[in-house]
């Protein structure tokens, strides 16, 4: 689906937490910022590990080169934004399932459909 001239791409679980994060205020944010409240929303149990600071490092990068956010420099620091509001990307990703489930199984898609209305 093409929005801003540009068709998203279906968003990982961490890119789509990250990005959440980025919803949550207006204001721009470092990736220590988004680290922490990441970690924050989701306190990890016993023996299960957070990704590394350095991974998320690379998630805001690969969104940014996935257009869903933009990364203004400042001195050293970089800083992230969404460009993209949480509408925009649920309305690519129903148009992603909607168009795969439909060309594959018309059936399953309207049984699916039910299922969930």
């Amino acid at each position: 689906m093409k929005q801003r001239g540009r068709s998203l791409v279906p968003l990982g679980p961490l890119e789509a937490e990250l990005l959440s994060v980025l919803w949550g205020t207006k204001e721009k944010m470092t990736i220590r910022q988004v680290y922490e409240i990441m970690r924050l929303r989701h306190p990890f149990e016993a023996g299960d590990t957070p990704p590394a600071y350095t991974t998320c490092a690379t998630v805001l990068g690969n969104l940014q080169k996935k257009d869903y956010v933009v990364r203004k420099q400042v001195d050293k620091t970089f800083y992230f934004m969404s460009s993209r509001t949480q509408r925009e990307v649920l309305v690519a990703a129903l148009g992603i399932v909607r168009h795969g489930l439909a060309a594959e199984n018309t059936k399953l898609w309207k049984e699916c459909l039910k299922e969930v209305s």
